[in-house]
């Protein structure tokens, strides 16, 4: 498998475009693929591939049999531009993809996926901290060697 990104400059807004090479078939995949101006959206290339509500989800190796791509993170690059570009993709702890359903079941399952993703990012937000916290007493032990060089 191939893959190469473009930046490409579109009456002033860069665009970027991804192409992923995948069995002998090219696929070209835009970040703009999946929206259009106003109030219309375009279902994105892996959006479009999912089914509503959790219990119709689909692992991580069936969404790469489906989607024809054969590495993870071609897939997850794609599904993270699909969401920012407002494609209501959700997953579940054990590697399902899915789309919210409709109504109170649907609400919940985006309550879920806020929280499940809010937790995520407070446990990275504490992993960075101690990480800076371990590398500042690492500064701070450099300038005490570096004032005396070991000389006595």
């Amino acid at each position: 498998m191939r893959e190469a990104q473009k930046d490409r400059s579109h009456d002033s807004t860069a665009e970027r475009s991804t192409e992923i090479e995948t069995s002998g078939t090219m696929i070209s995949h835009s970040a703009n693929d999946y929206t259009t101006g106003g109030d219309t959206k375009q279902t994105g290339f892996i959006e479009g591939l999912l089914s509503k509500g959790e219990e119709n989800s689909i692992s991580t190796k069936e969404l790469l049999t489906k989607s024809g791509l054969s590495n993870v993170r071609t897939l997850q690059h794609i599904i993270s531009q699909e969401r920012e570009n407002g494609a209501l993709i959700l997953s579940t702890i054990t590697g399902g993809y899915f789309l919210p359903d409709t109504g109170e079941k649907g609400k919940q399952e985006l309550s879920r996926f806020v929280a499940t993703l809010r937790s995520r990012a407070l446990n990275t937000l504490r992993a960075v901290k101690s990480a800076k916290r371990a590398l500042s007493k690492q500064d701070n032990q450099i300038a005490l060697w570096g004032q005396n060089d070991g000389a006595d």
